[in-house]
């Protein structure tokens, strides 16, 4: 396979992404008016001149930043988003800690830290800002005392401090803490 063209919207790329994780892909979306793929910039509309462009080696590949979470000595990586969310009735509560520094405490249903791909998925779905950078990270509060979204272009450290929550990468519940 030397690329994937991919049919469909944001969530089909991101189902693109993780199964063909090395390989360059051109996301189409399928309706020119559908608020479906943010991300994808071609319709089918235009692929026959994509695909042609393709043909002649007139594409550039973009690479983009991977979110890196670390829960004790396991390592994750995501495309979107980050979640965690409670996990029982009980609301959680989490210090944000930035450069060392603990900034915020905040106590609610859980908190969402995502990349420039999920800035137009959950994070949009719960206020959090939409961004074209690529090299940052956005930290959303869910439901929480802080309703104001943390824009960072470093790391976010995020410390649970008061009952469980789950973690979902990209959508996949991987982990009860």
């Amino acid at each position: 396979i030397d690329i994937v063209i991919c049919f469909g919207g944001d969530g089909t790329l991101l189902k693109s992404l993780k199964k063909y994780r090395e390989k360059p892909i051109l996301p189409i979306r399928l309706n020119e008016k559908s608020s479906l793929g943010f991300r994808a910039d071609l319709t089918i509309n235009n692929l026959e001149e994509a695909v042609n462009e393709l043909k002649k080696g007139n594409y550039k590949t973009e690479v983009y930043n991977m979110i890196e979470v670390l829960v004790g000595k396991k390592k994750f990586s995501s495309f979107n988003d980050a979640v965690v969310f409670r996990s029982n009735p009980q609301q959680i509560c989490f210090n944000l800690i930035y450069n060392n520094e603990n900034i915020m405490k905040i106590c609610g249903d859980g908190f969402l830290v995502c990349s420039f791909f999920g800035s137009t998925a959950y994070n949009f779905n719960i206020n959090g800002p939409i961004t074209k950078d690529r090299n940052i990270l956005i930290f959303s509060p869910i439901a929480c005392n802080i309703r104001n979204s943390f824009v960072s272009l470093n790391e976010i450290e995020v410390k649970l401090t008061k009952g469980y929550g789950k973690l979902e990468i990209d959508g996949d519940c991987l982990l009860y803490t």
